[in-house]
């Protein structure tokens, strides 16, 4: 087994092992977060193969471990182990804060390095027929996107306490995305 640093060309394969173990990863959001700390993105090689990967990104004062993935024949053989120790390893010690996105399944296993489970956070996917949306033309005036940028950044530096704002539009932007915001609330 081999840890090493993910490189661009295993972005297909990566997403593939997300799709087997059921995470939902974008391939568009995993080279953003290779560009953004690519010494932060970790790569589990069998025999020249990926077979697991972990991946973070650091801010000001916090890092944010986004994915955690290791294909289902490798798992139980300590190859998540050693993919998550060796990026632990790497973070600065200087960080106030360090966050998982986790399965929940996975919170045992991130207790045993002192994590604490502290909110779920849901995610809610169509993958399949696109409802209408169902609200009137006054519903729709009290949405704007206009201030969808000082809205989000106000949201959250009060849920971070630092200025992530330029990952979070890369990591948002897309042509076809939608962008509502009321004034303490966003969609995307």
């Amino acid at each position: 087994m081999f840890i090493g640093w993910l490189k661009f060309a295993d972005v297909s394969k990566l997403v593939s092992i997300a799709d087997e173990v059921g995470w939902l990863v974008d391939g568009y959001h995993v080279k953003l977060m290779m560009m953004h700390s690519a010494h932060l993105c970790y790569g589990a090689y069998e025999e020249g193969e990926l077979v697991g990967a972990v991946m973070a990104i650091e801010f000001e004062n916090s890092a944010m471990i986004k994915y955690f993935m290791v294909s289902s024949r490798h798992q139980r053989a300590g190859v998540g182990k050693r993919l998550f120790e060796t990026l632990i390893g790497s973070l600065s010690s200087e960080y106030q804060n360090i966050y998982i996105h986790a399965n929940p399944h996975m919170v045992s296993f991130f207790e045993r390095y002192g994590f604490e489970s502290k909110m779920e956070v849901g995610r809610f996917v169509n993958v399949g027929k696109v409802p209408p949306f169902s609200f009137t033309n006054a519903n729709a005036k009290e949405l704007d996107s206009e201030n969808f940028e000082s809205v989000i950044s106000k949201i959250d530096k009060e849920t971070f306490g630092e200025n992530r704002m330029d990952f979070l539009m890369q990591e948002m932007d897309r042509n076809s995305s939608l962008k509502f915001t009321l004034p303490n609330s966003f969609q995307h």
